[in-house]
C-alpha cells in the first residue's frame, strides 16, 4: 500500500445531486505508505436547504447547526489542495464524486478526477475478493445480521434454514451486502461510533480500517493463488482479472 491515499467520506442533504441535493460534510483520512498520518480533513457545510427527513436522522445535521458553516465555494480550495495527487478510496466512489463533481460544477470548477491520481470504489475492491453469496452466508453463519430489518422477517419465514434466508438476501438489492456496516461486522471492526449518526469522519476512518483488511485478503488470496493451491477459488480475482473495475476513472 505504497505512496499518498486518500480515505473520503461526504454526507448529504439527500440521495440525488441533480434534484438539488447538496454536500454539508466532507471528511479525508490520509494514509502514507500503509500507515495513517493523522493529518485529516474535515469541514461542515451549509448546503442552503434543508436535509431529507431521512438523511437528517442517518447524519444528524441540522439546517441550524449547519447555518453558519462556510459554503462548499469557500472550503473548495483548501479541500482540493489537500487531495492533490492523491489515490482517493471512497466506499460507493459513484454516489460521493457525483456529488463532490455537482458541488464543484456550481462554482465553475473541473470534475473531481482532475485533482487527484485515481479513484478507487472500495466496494468494488470487496466485491472482487468476496461474491455476493459468499459474503451473505459469512454474515448470517456468524449472526452477525439477525437484528436486521432485511433478515428477520425471513428468519420468521424460514425458520434455521439458511439457504433459503441466503438466497433472499442475494436478491434483494436493499440489503446491499458490501456497504460499510456489513463489511465493518464481517471483520469484526467496532461499529460502535456509528450507532448514533454517521458522520464523514468517522465513516473515513472506518474505511481506511476495511480497506487495510481487504488489501491482506487480496495479497494472502494472490501469493496463495501463485503457489498454485488457491487457483480454482472463483470468490478471488487476480490483479489481471480485476484491475479494470478496481480503480474507477470516473
Amino acid at each position: 500500500m505504497q505512496g499518498r491515499k486518500i480515505f473520503l467520506d461526504t454526507e448529504t442533504t439527500g440521495l440525488f445531486p441533480e434534484k438539488g441535493d447538496r454536500v454539508l460534510d466532507i471528511a479525508c483520512v490520509e494514509m502514507i505508505d500503509g500507515k495513517l498520518t493523522n493529518n485529516n480533513y474535515q469541514a461542515y457545510v451549509n448546503p442552503e436547504r434543508d436535509s431529507n427527513p431521512i438523511a437528517l436522522a442517518c447524519h444528524g445535521l441540522t439546517t441550524e447547526f449547519l447555518s453558519d458553516k462556510p459554503k462548499f465555494a469557500d472550503v473548495s480550495d483548501k479541500f482540493l489542495e489537500y487531495i492533490k495527487g492523491a489515490e482517493l478510496i471512497i466506499q460507493k466512489a459513484s454516489f460521493d464524486v457525483g456529488f463532490l463533481d455537482n458541488e464543484l460544477k456550481l462554482i465553475g470548477k473541473d470534475k473531481l478526477e482532475t485533482y487527484c491520481d485515481k479513484i478507487t470504489c472500495n466496494k468494488v475492491l470487496a466485491r472482487a475478493l468476496y461474491t455476493d453469496g459468499f459474503l451473505t452466508k459469512e454474515l448470517l453463519s456468524r449472526k452477525l445480521v439477525e437484528d436486521e430489518k432485511h433478515v428477520k422477517p425471513l428468519r420468521e419465514k424460514y425458520g434455521d434454514d439458511d439457504s433459503k434466508i441466503i438466497a433472499e438476501l442475494v436478491k434483494n438489492p436493499r440489503f446491499r451486502v458490501h456497504s460499510l456496516d456489513h463489511l465493518c461486522k464481517y471483520f469484526k471492526i467496532d461499529l460502535q461510533s456509528r450507532e448514533q449518526h454517521h458522520g464523514a469522519l468517522i465513516d473515513c476512518l472506518l474505511l481506511a480500517k476495511v480497506y487495510t483488511s481487504l488489501q491482506g485478503v487480496k495479497k494472502t488470496c494472490l501469493s496463495l493463488r501463485k503457489s498454485h493451491l488457491f487457483s480454482e477459488n472463483k470468490t478471488v480475482q487476480s490483479d489481471e482479472e480485476s484491475k479494470s473495475d478496481l480503480s474507477l476513472k470516473i
